[in-house]
């Protein structure tokens, strides 16, 4: 049984096509093809153990090399990609960017526009979603011819040829085909050529949420720098400033992202492009939250728990105990709701713990006020609080709730004369006897 588990002898001249091309020996190419084929075949069924798919993997990665001699450079891609579905090799990932570097924009872009009509296919629980990015609105959609010359005109830009390439060399020696990010950012690309700075930012959007992340932001500066371009085509230069200002501070060899973002600090207003250059995207970040807080609604704004309890009881306590110290007025806001709401009812009460505190405050300090437990109010000193107000006078039934309100809190105010009630009535009766006797 062992003897027949045992891979069979196989002779694989592995180091044959090393050198060809240089060489120029059309008859070894041909042979390190036809052999690298043949092991290739011979060592398939037995790519599920470790040593066959090791073996395979080599013969693969042979026969690409094979390939990309004869200059067969999509043939030479394909052998690759399957060797290292296998194996990972620095050897392999040199040769798959040799082969990337060789191959022209046009068939570079080829592979790019295979992979966004794949990821953007309809999946079958959803006609709405794709397998990996979302359709197009059909009435902005580009046909592939479109879109394979907007992803060829991407590739003129000798950065973003250089992305594209990467992309796919790390990809594939991965053994995985381009991810969300990777292809959203392309059809990103390929749509702001085609002035559609709509879907560019939706693509943009999609690179940075699904880009590498770092401490929740993503540091793909390609990514940063597609959503400030798609920024300016819609006409927000200060976001896309500070877009490209992040793609800078991701990548700051790259001369391409100092020179937009030079160009679009012209176009900013001078606060902002001046908190840019002093402060980094973080700078203009802050302030740019701060101003849209400022200008949201109140209702909209972010606030603390209980922040309108806590303001509206401010506003009662200044009202009877004037402007306090912080301490003494975190300490009276942190009372039991209802007892606070009864020493408010009772402006002498609220005085009196007010400056209960605040000789707390100066005796012991404010280390020590901070655990230290405010009394409650006890029943004897309610009842003091209560007989000390009812001697001020009761406002007249028509006077507003307000000013009744007022007058038990002690207010100066001097309320009406009660109306002659009783005499109401009595002309009432008179008025019914009358007519019972008409």
């Amino acid at each position: 049984m062992a003897a027949s588990s045992a891979l069979p002898a196989i002779e694989i001249p592995w180091n044959q096509a090393q050198g060809i091309k240089e060489a120029g020996d059309e008859g070894n190419k041909e042979v390190a093809l036809r052999d690298a084929a043949k092991a290739a075949i011979l060592l398939e069924p037995q790519k599920k153990q470790p040593e066959g798919r090791a073996r395979l993997g080599k013969a693969l990665f042979r026969k690409g090399s094979a390939h990309a001699a004869k200059d067969q450079l999509y043939e030479a891609l394909e052998a690759f990609r399957a060797a290292a579905r296998l194996m990972k090799d620095s050897a392999l990932k040199m040769a798959i960017g040799d082969v990337l570097q060789e191959l022209s924009a046009s068939g570079v872009a080829k592979y790019w526009l295979d992979f966004i009509e794949d990821a953007q296919q309809p999946i079958l629980m959803s006609s709405r979603d794709g397998k990996l990015l979302k359709p197009v609105p059909p009435a902005s959609r580009l046909s592939s011819t479109r879109l394979h010359h907007f992803l060829e005109r991407v590739m003129d830009a000798a950065h973003m040829a250089a992305e594209a390439r990467r992309m796919l060399c790390d990809c594939w020696c991965a053994g995985t085909d381009p991810g969300r990010a990777h292809v959203a950012l392309m059809r990103g690309h390929a749509y702001l050529q085609a002035s559609n700075a709509d879907q560019a930012w939706k693509d943009s959007s999609v690179a940075l949420s699904y880009g590498p992340q770092l401490e929740g932001a993503c540091t793909s500066a390609h990514a940063h720098a597609l959503h400030a371009l798609a920024w300016e085509g819609l006409k927000d230069t200060v976001m896309a400033a500070l877009a490209m200002q992040r793609a800078l501070e991701l990548d700051s060899e790259e001369p391409q992202w100092r020179a937009e973002r030079d160009r679009l600090l012209l176009c900013i207003p001078e606060h902002t492009s001046a908190l840019l250059q002093e402060g980094g995207s973080k700078a203009l970040d802050e302030w740019l939250e701060e101003e849209k807080e400022r200008n949201m609604p109140e209702f909209k704004k972010r606030r603390p728990k209980y922040y309108y309890y806590f303001e509206w009881m401010k506003e009662r306590i200044s009202q009877h105990c004037g402007e306090l110290p912080a301490p003494v007025l975190d300490k009276l806001l942190n009372i039991e709701a209802g007892e606070l709401d009864t020493l408010l009812n009772y402006p002498k009460g609220i005085q009196a713990k007010a400056g209960q505190i605040c000789g707390v405050l100066e005796e012991q300090g404010e280390a020590y006020l901070e655990t230290w437990q405010v009394p409650m109010l006890t029943w004897d000193e309610l009842q003091e609080l209560k007989q000390l107000y009812e001697a001020a006078p009761i406002a007249a039934l028509e006077s507003p709730l307000g000013e009744v309100h007022s007058l038990l809190e002690g207010s100066d105010v001097e309320s009406a004369p009660l109306p002659p009630i009783e005499e109401e009535h009595n002309e009432l009766d008179s008025d019914i006897d009358l007519d019972a006797m008409d």
